[in-house]
């Protein structure tokens, strides 16, 4: 009987330890994320907010009630330069992967888009981050990218 305690006990322990351990991610303040990026030299050009809607338009997203998108920010550059950011929480990591590839179908839009009119910029956004963990994707293409990959390291 001792014996069979101490078996229950211990396999009780090691799945609670497992399930801690793939939980899930861990939360992430979308809003203290876009802050730190656009007060980092990521972008020196500067970007400009866009509205949920508008930014849902252009990845392509459902932006309605019931849709997938929990919480999301949007910044886009006010020039002909392909610096921008999409934090987005999703509300299941299933709606997540959708979003991550419709953010695929934007990052190829916009490579061929720059290609016809500003080719320097391609390579940039072949460089940019798109990050999923959880529920939540990351999209950032900055035109210094390594100071923006250390601020999303911190959270990814």
């Amino acid at each position: 009987m001792k014996r069979s305690i101490a078996i229950l006990l211990s396999f009780l322990i090691f799945a609670g330890i497992f399930s801690a351990c793939s939980s899930g991610s861990k939360e992430i303040d979308i809003s203290t994320l876009s802050q730190e990026l656009l007060d980092s030299d990521a972008f020196p050009d500067g970007l400009e907010a866009v509205d949920l809607k508008a930014g849902c338009y252009l990845y392509g997203l459902d932006s309605g009630e019931g849709g997938p998108i929990a919480e999301a920010q949007f910044y886009l550059s006010t020039g002909a330069v392909a610096d921008e950011f999409a934090l987005i929480k999703t509300d299941s990591k299933d709606s997540a992967a959708n979003v991550k590839a419709a953010i695929e179908a934007r990052l190829e839009y916009l490579k061929t888009s720059f290609g016809s009119y500003n080719p320097g910029e391609v390579s940039q956004l072949e460089n940019a981050a798109l990050k999923i963990s959880g529920v939540y994707v990351v999209f950032v293409c900055a035109d210094n990218q390594s100071t923006a990959d250390k601020i999303l390291d911190k959270y990814f």
